[in-house]
């Protein structure tokens, strides 16, 4: 709202701290006086601060509650640390950085053992999907620094779209042609589409056979490598991403409620998905075929009407 007041200009007389409300975003900013440079610095009752750019040749993503986002276009900086994986890449190969910043709220040394647990937790996690042939961002570098200023991870930038961006922009020319306006109310629904829910199904049965709760499974959250349906054998190419609440657990209750997580996305983000939906659960149920899987799919699906009928009654009481 507003960045910055010269002290000089006398707007807070000698009071170091003052709240300023705003009406239309109804958020209390406290301001602070930097003696030493007669700046005052402004953060938000959530304790948000902002963030530069890592480097010159870096480009904001987006900022979420826990890390900011990157992309950064050269990797100079990353062939700089020592142990680094990514020593044999080249030079101008971009990357993703994730940094996890430090919240002003919680003491600082717990802080710092948070942001480093969740941060190797998040890798750990990564790398069992690597391992058991779930396809995930590339990991080229973990900066731990003891948590105090934050953990960074650099990691493969993967080029396409999210599930979500596909399912939204999708154009279905039959569809179209029969009624143009509900085409454009409604997530579209043909082969191709239903071919993208029974891969994710797949996908999702793959992790939690793995062992991998997600944590956070949207469709904005699982890309798409090639997003242009060239034919109608088009076979989708997917990419889980954002890992940050992901936890190691072969418990079929938290599988369902993974599930039950990307349904409720699928129905809030995607009109008319329902579809889509059961067939991303057939995908689920018939993803592997081994008799001791396929049970343990029916296990977590029967598990999931039981969150779902939890989910239900708490939207009904509160």
């Amino acid at each position: 709202v507003l960045p910055y007041f010269q002290h000089e200009q006398g707007l807070i007389g000698s009071h170091p701290l003052v709240t300023l409300d705003c009406p239309s975003l109804r958020l209390h900013y406290q301001v602070k006086t930097l003696l030493d440079t007669k700046w005052l610095a402004m953060t938000t009752s959530l304790s948000f601060r902002p963030h530069s750019a890592p480097a010159p040749t870096s480009i904001l993503v987006s900022q979420g509650a826990e890390a900011i986002v990157y992309i950064i276009l050269s990797l100079s900086s990353i062939n700089s640390f020592p142990g680094s994986s990514g020593n044999h890449l080249q030079q101008n190969t971009p990357c993703i950085l994730k940094r996890r910043f430090r919240k002003s709220y919680r003491h600082p040394a717990l802080d710092a053992k948070i942001i480093r647990s969740r941060t190797k937790g998040e890798v750990k996690a990564m790398e069992k999907c690597r391992k058991h042939g779930i396809v995930v961002p590339n990991i080229y570098h973990v900066d731990l620094k003891n948590g105090m200023d934050g953990c960074s991870i650099y990691m493969e930038q993967i080029h396409g779209t999210t599930v979500r961006e596909f399912l939204q922009n999708y154009k279905d020319v039959n569809a179209e042609a029969k009624s143009p306006v509900a085409s454009r109310s409604t997530t579209p629904v043909n082969s191709q589409t239903l071919s993208l829910a029974q891969y994710l199904g797949q996908t999702i049965f793959s992790l939690h056979l793995a062992g991998v709760i997600h944590g956070d499974l949207t469709t904005s959250n699982v890309m798409l490598r090639n997003p242009v349906v060239t034919s109608e054998k088009w076979t989708p190419e997917l990419v889980l991403i954002d890992f940050g609440l992901a936890s190691i657990s072969s418990s079929e209750e938290d599988a369902a409620v993974d599930l039950f997580v990307l349904e409720r996305a699928f129905v809030s983000t995607h009109p008319g998905s329902e579809q889509l939906v059961e067939e991303m659960y057939l995908g689920y149920q018939n993803g592997v075929e081994d008799a001791k899987a396929t049970l343990k799919a029916g296990v977590v699906l029967k598990r999931l009407e039981a969150v779902r009928a939890r989910g239900r009654k708490r939207e009904c009481f509160g």
